[in-house]
């Protein structure tokens, strides 16, 4: 994981990302919360003082895990605004607008408030509950979540999850970086904003699996990819890269295979006030 974070300026706006990197649903295919996070990291590093506050990013073609990644920021003269292009390789996979300011743009109050969420240790982790689920279980597709070990998960309520659900009700899961990555230097030593964008692609597929079961479609299951990524963020104080998260999401919009998916990221303190949105996120099972 160490490359992710570990950016190499080339120029006046050129950032590099040596491989290897994380990969997605597919292991060759570079993971989009990874890309999403070093854009972020690009145009902090490009522009020292500013404070990235939305980032919005299309997927225009799949990454490869064992290639570089450059990034190529332009700060738009006169505004608040970036664009950001993503190679490999000369070829562009993914393109991202950003506005950024200062403390001061980021709301007073976040707009978003979870309450009566037991706390992470209340919860089993995830990989124990795969245990009781049967071989050809359409939910076993969760154990890629597992086996690639970024992230501890920890579900609220994992009926919820690997049952078919009679309402449409948020998913609801605690995050936290995995045991694995802990003492990794690198990790040590980022901002833990990288590592709360990295989540808010994480677990995406769930929710539109969710959205499947609630249709009776358990046979459209399948692995998928984002299309574009909006986060806005709420908070930006005393992000803490090895804390836990609360990832709430919902899909309520979906057509031909494409999913609409809205979150947000709750700080795992009290008083768990959301530091970051995510707003229609397109995601397409594949």
């Amino acid at each position: 994981m160490s490359a992710v974070f570990s950016p190499i300026r080339l120029g006046r706006n050129r950032v590099r990302f040596n491989a290897p990197h994380l990969g997605g649903a597919k292991v060759s295919r570079v993971f989009g919360g990874q890309i999403a996070s070093q854009i972020v990291q690009a145009v902090k590093l490009v522009n020292h003082n500013c404070l990235v506050l939305t980032v919005k990013v299309n997927f225009v073609a799949p990454g490869h895990t064992a290639q570089p990644i450059e990034v190529h920021v332009e700060m738009i003269p006169e505004s608040d605004f970036a664009v950001a292009h993503v190679f490999q390789e000369e070829r562009q996979i993914a393109t991202s607008k950003i506005r950024f300011g200062d403390a001061n743009d980021l709301l007073s109050e976040s707009v978003y408030s979870m309450n009566g969420v037991k706390s992470p240790l209340s919860h089993e982790p995830h990989e124990k509950h795969l245990k009781t689920i049967e071989e050809h279980h359409p939910w076993q597709f969760l154990n890629l979540l597992v086996k690639n070990g970024f992230f501890e998960i920890r579900p609220v309520d994992i009926r919820h999850i690997t049952s078919q659900p009679m309402d449409r009700k948020a998913l609801q899961v605690w995050c936290k970086i995995g045991k694995v990555y802990r003492n990794d230097e690198e990790v040590a030593n980022i901002d833990g904003v990288s590592i709360v964008i990295m989540i808010s692609d994480y677990l995406v597929a769930v929710a539109a699996h969710i959205n499947l079961l609630t249709y009776h479609q358990e046979h459209e299951f399948g692995i998928g990819a984002s299309l574009n990524h909006m986060v806005t963020f709420h908070e930006l104080n005393d992000v803490d890269p090895m804390g836990w998260y609360l990832y709430n999401s919902s899909c309520e919009i979906h057509s031909n295979n494409r999913y609409m998916i809205d979150a947000q990221i709750f700080d795992g303190s009290p008083p768990k006030s959301a530091i970051l949105a995510i707003h229609h996120l397109s995601f397409e099972l594949v």
